[in-house]
């Protein structure tokens, strides 16, 4: 029960600071964090790592443009296909297996978003249009690097801090 309450307090915690502190900070606006969080929690637990992707996506819906759901779908979806990379191609997990799945699961989640923002404004529920350009692509190659470093530093903490695996 200590460990569920813990990863709801993390997401929460996360989930906070992604949307109250990192916009001012102007470099790290771009970071993910409950993405990279979930995508690391799914490493090492699926089943919580689901409902870990179900809140946080409700969390971030309360504050997104798109339809409410819909971000709590992509990252549902984004957390079976990060679990589906671990069991069929990842077995063992590694930095290795963590940063090339973390990569796809990152992508897979920007593709996404992408679509799914496309879709609502042709169906008009999106407020905004996506739009593929230079401004588009620098914001994605920047937040791809920002959010695997931040992957990085997970995994980096998970295996060298004694007994924090234990805590997820």
């Amino acid at each position: 029960m200590f460990k569920l309450l813990f990863n709801f307090f993390l997401i929460f915690f996360f989930f906070i600071i992604q949307l109250s502190f990192l916009p001012s900070l102007g470099l790290l606006s771009n970071l993910n964090l409950v993405l990279c969080f979930i995508i690391f929690i799914t490493l090492i637990n699926f089943s919580r790592a689901f409902w870990m992707a179900l809140l946080g996506g409700i969390l971030l819906d309360l504050y997104s443009l798109l339809p409410f759901g819909t971000s709590a779908l992509i990252l549902l979806l984004t957390v079976t296909f990060v679990n589906f990379l671990f069991k069929k191609f990842f077995v063992y997990h590694s930095l290795f297996s963590l940063v090339v799945s973390g990569f796809i699961a990152i992508l897979f989640y920007e593709f996404l978003f992408f679509l799914f923002s496309l879709f609502f404004y042709l169906i008009g529920l999106g407020l905004f249009k996506p739009i593929l350009d230079k401004t588009y692509f620098n914001y994605f190659v920047y937040s791809f690097s920002l959010n695997s470093l931040f992957l990085l530093f997970l995994y980096l903490i998970w295996k060298k801090i004694p007994g924090f695996g234990r805590v997820f």
